[in-house]
């Protein structure tokens, strides 16, 4: 018979003895499930960069959009950015800025832990302003429908990360360049 039945009540396997599992065994896998809970934990808890590029990418995207539609409309789009969120507008007949409702182009607000750093604005296409709440606006950037655009250098920013953009004229002019620390 493979096993015998002690007088305990608990069957072990013939030639072995009762056992548990010995002090350093249970301490090599405590010290397994620190290491692997060091290098999970932080990656749920703090944003990461993954999701900075992510929204790198989808503001790239739109903004592209953008350009590609004050083209086709034959009317002029502005993009206002604030440090939480964002949206686009387009210039009617009577040269009032109106929001646009449709998607993509929709306000579009950022996840909490990411921001709008900064929009520095090296040249300046204008169009009037209607709006009171300027001082609000990090920048602005226009798309003409003659497919000139204010160029302009946009920052994205996490807690830990920065990932600047660059809005240029031209087919790659709007890019996200190296994350910067």
């Amino acid at each position: 018979m493979f096993f015998e039945k002690p007088q305990d009540g608990v069957a072990y396997m013939k030639g072995q003895s009762p056992r548990g599992f010995t002090l350093l065994e249970m301490m090599l896998v405590l010290l397994l499930m620190a290491v692997i809970s060091a290098l999970v934990i932080p990656n749920l808890f703090s944003p990461s960069s993954a999701q900075l590029a992510d929204e790198g990418r989808h503001l790239q995207q739109v903004l592209r959009l953008a350009a590609e539609e004050a083209q086709l409309r034959g009317a002029a789009i502005r993009w206002s950015a604030y440090h939480d969120h964002y949206l686009f507008e387009m210039v009617d007949n009577h040269r009032v800025w109106r929001p646009m409702t449709e998607k993509p182009f929709a306000q579009y607000h950022l996840p909490p832990t990411i921001q709008i750093a900064s929009v520095q604005v090296q040249d300046a296409l204008s169009l009037p302003d209607t709006k009171s709440k300027r001082d609000a606006v990090q920048g602005q950037v226009i798309f003409s429908p003659d497919g000139t655009l204010t160029v302009a250098d946009v920052v994205l920013r996490s807690e830990t990360e920065r990932l600047p953009m660059q809005l240029r004229p031209g087919v790659n002019g709007i890019r996200t360049l190296k994350p910067a620390p």
